[in-house]
């Protein structure tokens, strides 16, 4: 059988990349071992990295939230909880009415959510004059606190005296920053 190895190069080739296979099979995992835990390190590196810049950016978020929150005029609603960020909401949404141009009319009690960030909306039926109700919208999106028009149906309506005004619903809402009273 050797005589036939000796006489047969292409089987001396083969068998010698077997030896060659099973010594590289046998050796590199255990080389390549630290290879592999240095990459996962440097991977775990940059995303704590990552991570850290994204808690850097969030305070700096926090920090000029809190900043708006103290100067007269800020953009968003702030109350100690979301009771009173839903009586500031409906005291905004009330006080945004122009004269006798529209009627308000509260629909449901609204869904009270504690959570930090959950939406305050409320929801309203109206009637008025196409006028006031334009103004009514632009003095809601356009003068701190800003507030969201969710959903709004409106449809002609003729009044007890002829005249033609709106009658519709629409939701209001807003994101409020709950900061407890010191």
């Amino acid at each position: 059988m050797i005589a036939r190895l000796q006489n047969a190069p292409l089987a001396r080739r083969a068998g010698a990349l077997a030896l060659l296979a099973l010594a590289a099979w046998i050796v590199v995992p255990p080389l390549l071992n630290p290879l592999q835990g240095w990459r996962d390190g440097r991977i775990a590196v940059g995303e704590e990295s990552e991570r850290l810049d994204r808690a850097q950016r969030l305070a700096a978020r926090r920090a000029a939230v809190v900043a708006l929150a103290d100067t007269p005029d800020a953009p968003f609603l702030v109350a100690p909880d979301a009771a009173s960020a839903t009586a500031g909401l409906a005291a905004r949404v009330s006080g945004a009415v122009a004269g006798a141009t529209m009627r308000l009319t509260a629909e449901a009690s609204p869904v009270i959510d504690e959570r930090p960030g959950a939406r305050v909306a409320l929801r309203y039926r109206f009637e008025g004059t196409q006028g006031g109700l334009y103004a009514f919208l632009s003095a809601i999106e356009t003068r701190p606190p800003f507030l969201r028009v969710d959903d709004l149906q409106a449809v002609p309506a003729t009044a007890g005296d002829g005249s033609i005004g709106l009658s519709g619903s629409f939701a209001v809402s807003t994101v409020p920053l709950l900061r407890p009273q010191p």
